[in-house]
């Protein structure tokens, strides 16, 4: 299984359960999966849409890949800089900040959120940036994406979409 998009990650569930002889359990856990990610859509439907980066890498940033520029839509932002299904990408600070984001999200690949927020204490942006749980949330092609959905919804609409509760760090904006 080499998911690239939310749909893949989703199918995948399904394929998974299938080959374990639990067929049934994974289509009724893609369904609820589903239904998160379409209760999230129409919360943020017709709002205004931030200007958003999701890193994936710190130094130096990565642009995301694969279903993570999805997971800003659904939530109702606009991503910034990469694609739905591509690969995640090198980039700069200056190339991100050339695009006037209204937030920066550090989603480290392969990291919770305290090894992020240890990552991240040199770094000084002139934007919102805040540090999310990319392991659990984000990176892996798991039901659990839902989860990061919902707190990026509340993060960009937190009158729109509930708090999902899930553990996250705001850096200290920097002023220019």
């Amino acid at each position: 299984m080499n998911p690239r998009s939310l749909n893949d990650v989703v199918e995948s569930v399904i394929a998974l359960a299938a080959r374990l002889g639990v067929r049934e359990r994974g289509k009724q856990l893609a369904q609820r999966i589903r239904a998160r990610i379409q209760a999230v859509r129409t919360a943020v439907a017709d709002r205004h849409r931030p200007r958003v980066f999701v890193a994936e890498w710190m130094d130096p940033p990565y642009g995301s890949g694969h279903w993570l520029p999805e997971m800003v839509d659904v939530a109702g932002g606009t991503n910034l800089l990469s694609r739905p299904g591509q690969l995640s990408f090198k980039t700069t600070w200056e190339a991100v900040l050339a695009e006037h984001p209204d937030l920066v999200v550090l989603a480290a690949c392969g990291f919770n959120l305290e090894q992020s927020v240890e990552r991240t204490r040199d770094l000084h942006l002139p934007v919102r940036t805040v540090v999310v749980d990319g392991d659990s949330h984000f990176s892996r092609p798991a039901p659990r994406l839902a989860d990061g959905i919902e707190q990026l919804g509340h993060l960009f609409h937190p009158d729109a979409v509930p708090d999902p509760g899930l553990p996250y760090a705001e850096l200290a904006l920097t002023r220019s």
